[in-house]
């Protein structure tokens, strides 16, 4: 028999086995051979379907080989029979494996079948589609990893990549739903799943490589290679993750990290896309998802520039973060009108969030330069003499009235900061009117800019202590000011605002 140069030339001498009447054992194990090396050949191209998102063609193919295994079991079961007192121990028991790895592979390739659905779903965006057919796919590994046939070993493996694919399922519900410190743990405990899977593959390729089976070879070199890109892809979803999770939470520097990493392995999968030969549609999806990896990082430098005061970098990099959107939808629009992912993004929410940055941005610089015209306003102000000594209250000729409630020494109070000191103790007044007022005027500018937990509880530490203060309660104000701390006392002081001072370093012992 001619060796073949293509599936087709192989496909027509397998079906020539087929279509015998009797086979013997040399013709059996020829056919065995052959249809082995079909099979290969198939198989490879089911899998440049599955990278290249023709998901159809794939299951196809899949189909198509199940088909060969059916009838080379049925064959084989028939050639048992029909030869059952001519064989020899070691032909029956070599027949006999070759009818238990054809019934094997068949329950792999339904398994993969499904599994092929499963991944057409998810890029779809049907995450409960697609978590059906990855349990029906699981089925199956199940099935094979508990029984005695050859690639038992193969269902096993392909039953915990189920598995993970289960827990990144879950990983990216939780991102929909923005609940990103859940799905980081799922996307953890998928990359942990696919290091172990990948260690165990790799630790059993000498033994399976000595086996001498073309079929379990075939598939655990397909299986490791999966699991290699599969990885690399868990990887960089748990960085985005970690990018979504530190700009919610307001920890722009680490968003920044986390973002650029997450940049960096998208770019190494569009790589690898390019390098393996795929379509344009594989490398178009590669590249929108490397286009939001990007736009979200934009993103995260635009907030870290805000607290940097950075307005130009800020305002630049919203603008780098829209086009980065921009191109994403784009691909986005391309995908759904050649068929590829039936799934677009919504812009209008991207394009909001953007807003909102830059006016955060607009309100901060606002902040900021008021903050410096009123210091600058303080510096200027002409020196106050105060040249009493005791008593509740005094004014001076300029009508700037201060109370003190003991001995103070005789000193400049204004743009000199030319005031004398004593070595006494000294008791902040309960003129609580004025600090009511005082406070409220804080509180508004705390409020405005607070963006962490932290800035926050000191912003309701301060309105808790405006209201004591309306309602008479000295020990709760100095109690609630005490918890504003040394933040509130800063922004006082730069407000200018006299009591507010006296009292917040009254209460913290500053």
């Amino acid at each position: 028999m001619t060796e073949p140069t293509n599936p087709e030339a192989l496909l027509s001498q397998v079906e020539g086995f087929e279509a015998a009447t009797e086979l013997t054992v040399a013709q059996l194990r020829d056919y065995v051979g052959r249809e082995s090396e079909l099979e290969g050949m198939l198989q490879a191209r089911a899998l440049g379907h599955l990278a290249e998102l023709d998901f159809d063609s794939c299951v196809e193919l899949l189909d198509q080989i199940i088909g060969l295994n059916v009838t080379l079991r049925d064959v084989i079961t028939r050639e048992l029979a029909r030869q059952a007192d001519t064989l020899t121990a070691e032909e029956r028991q070599d027949i006999e494996l070759y009818r238990d790895a054809a019934s094997g592979y068949i329950m792999l390739l339904e398994g993969q079948k499904y599994s092929a659905r499963a991944d057409e779903q998810r890029v779809n965006g049907s995450l409960d589609q697609s978590e059906r057919f990855n349990t029906m796919a699981m089925d199956y590994y199940e099935q094979l990893g508990e029984s005695e046939l050859p690639l038992a070993g193969v269902g096993g493996l392909r039953y915990l990549l189920g598995s993970a694919s289960r827990e990144m399922l879950h990983g990216m519900r939780e991102v929909r739903a923005g609940n990103y410190p859940n799905a980081y743990h799922n996307f953890d405990r998928t990359r942990v799943h696919y290091e172990e899977l990948l260690a165990q593959v790799e630790d059993s390729l000498p033994e399976v490589e000595q086996t001498g089976q073309d079929d379990l070879i075939r598939n655990i070199a397909e299986l490791r290679t999966e699991l290699i890109s599969g990885l690399t892809n868990v990887q960089a979803l748990q960085c985005l993750v970690e990018n979504l999770r530190d700009l919610q939470t307001g920890n722009f520097r680490s968003a920044v990290e986390s973002g650029r990493e997450s940049v960096r392995l998208f770019t190494t999968l569009v790589d690898q896309a390019m390098a393996a030969g795929h379509t344009r549609n594989a490398l178009m999806l590669r590249r929108m998802e490397l286009c939001h990896a990007e736009s979200w990082t934009a993103l995260a430098e635009a907030e870290r520039a805000i607290d940097d005061q950075e307005w130009e970098l800020c305002r630049r990099s919203v603008k780098k973060a829209r086009s980065f959107w921009n191109d994403a939808l784009r691909i986005a629009n391309r995908n759904e009108i050649v068929g590829v992912v039936a799934q677009r993004p919504e812009s209008g929410n991207m394009e909001m969030l953007l807003q909102s940055v830059l006016r955060r941005c607009d309100r901060e610089e606002r902040y900021r330069n008021d903050i410096e015209r009123l210091t600058q306003r303080l510096h200027h102000i002409s020196s106050i003499h105060v040249t009493a000594q005791g008593g509740h209250a005094m004014t001076t000729s300029s009508r700037d009235e201060f109370n003190f409630n003991g001995p103070v020494a005789a000193g400049s109070i204004g743009g000199e900061h030319n005031t004398g000191s004593i070595h006494q103790v000294q008791q902040v007044t309960a003129d609580l009117t004025t600090l009511t007022q005082e406070l409220a005027t804080l509180r508004s500018m705390i409020v405005s800019v607070a963006r962490t937990p932290a800035e926050q509880t000191v912003a309701d530490a301060v309105r808790n202590a405006e209201d004591a203060a309306r309602q008479r309660d000295e020990p709760a104000v100095r109690r609630y000011l005490a918890d504003a701390g040394s933040w509130a006392l800063d922004f006082a002081r730069q407000l200018g605002l006299t009591a507010a001072t006296a009292w917040i370093t009254a209460s913290i012992g500053a």
